[in-house]
């Protein structure tokens, strides 16, 4: 079957987008630090090194191994001892840093769908009543 050309921009994509940093363009400015993502498929290389499950994960793993060794936050060493420093601490008692915890949270938060009820008091209420 062949599809028209305005049926082929409503086609969803195969490939998963996930949300990859742009190493190279990370900035310091005063006591910011800017990192730059870029949402879209992994290239062949990366599939490989990022393997099939947890994609995100590893990016993110390998985005906090590499950002310390980046010449702005080498530059910038009490930018980035604040950045390393420990934020808080996981339920397995792991120690999760800042620069950690706000790349889970961006991505998390920009890949999470939200669904909102149009009468969510009042489903919530039959709900309860359901099940009680």
């Amino acid at each position: 079957m062949v599809q028209a050309e305005s049926d082929k921009d409503n086609v969803k994509s195969d490939t998963k987008r996930l949300f990859v940093p742009r190493l190279d363009e990370v900035a310091v400015d005063k006591k910011v630090v800017t990192l730059p993502f870029e949402y879209r498929g992994l290239t062949a290389q990366e599939a490989i090194t990022f393997g099939k499950k947890n994609q995100q994960e590893a990016i993110i793993a390998a985005a906090l191994e590499a950002l310390p060794k980046r010449k702005a936050l080498r530059e910038a060493p009490t930018v980035l001892a604040a950045v390393m420093a420990e934020y808080r601490k996981t339920e397995k008692g792991e120690s999760v840093s800042r620069l950690e915890h706000q790349l889970r949270r961006y991505t998390a938060k920009n890949t999470r769908d939200y669904f909102i009820h149009k009468d969510l008091e009042g489903f919530l209420t039959r709900e309860l009543d359901f099940y009680l």
